[in-house]
């Protein structure tokens, strides 16, 4: 339903190449641009929320917060 839409929108927003200070933890690289060439978002029936990301590069705990962010997405609790 929409929430899936909102998902899958919030995932392909993040592919390409941007600056990703906002998904790291405190004291990260000096750099923060990082180019996601994927972020697929699909819910796995009886499984939950799988998130695949590839990128050239992660910062400090970024998959998790990028994870946790898609999350938050999905509940509603966040617009994409």
């Amino acid at each position: 339903g929409r929430r899936r839409r909102c998902l899958l929108r919030a995932g392909a927003l993040l592919e390409g190449r941007r600056d990703f200070a906002s998904f790291q933890s405190k004291g990260g690289r000096s750099t923060t641009v990082r180019t996601l060439h994927r972020c697929d978002v699909r819910w796995c029936e009886g499984e939950g929320l799988a998130i695949t990301l590839e990128g050239d590069g992660f910062l400090y705990n970024m998959a998790r917060i990028v994870a946790g962010t898609l999350l938050q997405v999905g509940v509603g609790c966040r617009s994409a």
